[in-house]
């Protein structure tokens, strides 16, 4: 949000942010990488709705569905969203990982709530596994957002649901999860999270 602040007040340009594999290993402009997944394009009615719908689906993941005792898990997630689009994003030529990496959280959150009912826009009120589908029509019908990029959100999405929650519920499987999350991993987020607890906790007077 902040990028896009700066790039409306001309202190940015979008040239300057998008990802391009030319500027980040040729160029060594890092920096592209990240901005790539924290601009969200000019402002308007669609970047208002993404930003309102990944801060609500964002934190409904990591507080609730995921929870405070899956940090770990969440943080994984992300960041194997986050490598499979620069990843693709290079084959593809997307330019921002900022609205793929929205509409793979909105799909993830979309299947974990599947029997929560949600109102679009306040009008229309439908089940969650209907939701990102109703607004990838109307942010066609409304902005100028490549379908490639929406399109490539959605297939991640699914691809990480299948392989986290169906694959390993199948016999063939027997319960492996292709993607799950390291356990070195787990110890190490986990830990770190309670040493931050610790020292935030208030002292007993």
């Amino acid at each position: 949000m902040c990028l896009t602040m700066l790039e409306h007040l001309g202190f940015v340009s979008e040239h300057q942010l998008f990802f391009s594999t030319y500027y980040v290993f040729r160029k060594h402009q890092y920096w592209r990488i990240v901005t790539s997944f924290m601009y969200f394009g000019k402002i308007g009615l669609i970047f208002a709705i993404r930003i309102l719908e990944l801060i609500r689906f964002a934190s409904d993941l990591e507080a609730h569905t995921f929870g405070p005792t899956r940090r770990a898990q969440y943080a994984w997630f992300l960041l194997c969203s986050s490598l499979s689009l620069l990843l693709v994003g290079s084959l593809l030529s997307i330019r921002f990982m900022s609205y793929p990496l929205s509409w793979i959280l909105t799909y993830i959150w979309s299947r974990k709530s599947r029997h929560m009912h949600v109102t679009f826009l306040g009008v229309l009120t439908i089940t969650a596994p209907y939701y990102p589908f109703i607004e990838l029509l109307f942010t066609l019908v409304q902005s100028n957002v490549e379908f490639k990029d929406i399109m490539v959100g959605l297939l991640l999405g699914h691809l990480y649901y299948f392989l986290e929650e169906l694959w390993p519920r199948e016999m063939p499987s027997h319960g492996y999860h292709w993607i799950g999350t390291p356990q070195r991993w787990c110890v190490k987020l986990n830990a770190h999270s309670t040493r931050v607890e610790l020292f935030e906790a208030p002292v007993a007077q």
